[in-house]
């Protein structure tokens, strides 16, 4: 299958349970390697590198069951995602004191924006273990967003949420698009996909069933017929 994704785009990967998916996901982000194909990213390939070379590169993603550090508070997780702090390495916290505070201060403000923006504030001093199911998945796309990525993959962020967040969820995704950033959702709530997707690639069995404009999708037969069953009409 081929499909591409243009840049600031807010793209949907929908299709049936055992589709594949999420198993694209794993290969784009560098989880699993293909045994055939390319993958580029911003013009390069990316497909040999590790996972954490392409994270290093802009590209992140979030995961289906997010996985915070359950034990660290919400502010901590996000400190926790800051790439390349210089209090990571030992030299510089035993020589370097005053730049690694100052650059650590500077971290934590952006989180505490991030948070803001994302309505955790309120949560920075809670354990992440004790947060709702819908506000994991704030947490897990405030982390991302501490990474300055170019581009989030969203694994079925409505998944086990209730209502009342998706609406904070959709708000977010909005929000991701006004900053210019690239944003691929796996998702199985086709309404929230029509609702914020420029374009939809629906998979069927590892392949590309169809890939267009979210009304070309909408009364696509196919995808109604892969959605809803034969003779749905």
């Amino acid at each position: 299958m081929s499909f591409e994704i243009a840049p600031g785009e807010v793209a949907g990967l929908i299709g049936p349970n055992g589709a594949g998916k999420s198993t694209m996901f794993s290969m784009v982000a560098g989880e699993l390697k293909p045994t055939q194909g390319e993958i580029l990213f911003a013009g390069e390939r990316i497909d040999p590198l590790p996972a954490n070379e392409i994270f290093a590169r802009g590209l992140v993603r979030s995961f289906q069951i997010p996985r915070p550090f359950r034990r660290l508070t919400v502010l901590e997780n996000m400190l926790v995602a800051r790439p390349q702090q210089r209090g990571d390495r030992l030299s510089n916290a035993l020589f370097r004191p005053g730049s690694v505070r100052r650059e650590e201060t500077a971290a934590t403000s952006a989180a505490r924006e991030i948070l803001q923006e994302l309505g955790l504030l309120d949560h920075q001093n809670r354990m992440a273990g004790g947060l709702s199911g819908g506000q994991h998945k704030l947490l897990e796309l405030a982390r991302a967003l501490m990474s300055d990525p170019k581009a989030i993959l969203l694994d079925e962020p409505c998944a086990g949420v209730a209502p009342a967040m998706i609406e904070h969820l959709s708000e977010a995704v909005e929000r991701l698009r006004a900053r210019g950033i690239t944003v691929v959702l796996v998702e199985h709530n086709v309404d929230f996909v029509m609702r914020h997707c420029d374009h939809i690639v629906v998979m069927a069995q590892g392949r590309v069933m169809i890939d267009g404009a979210p009304e070309v999708v909408r009364n696509d037969e196919r995808v109604l017929d892969a959605f809803l069953g034969a003779g749905h009409a």
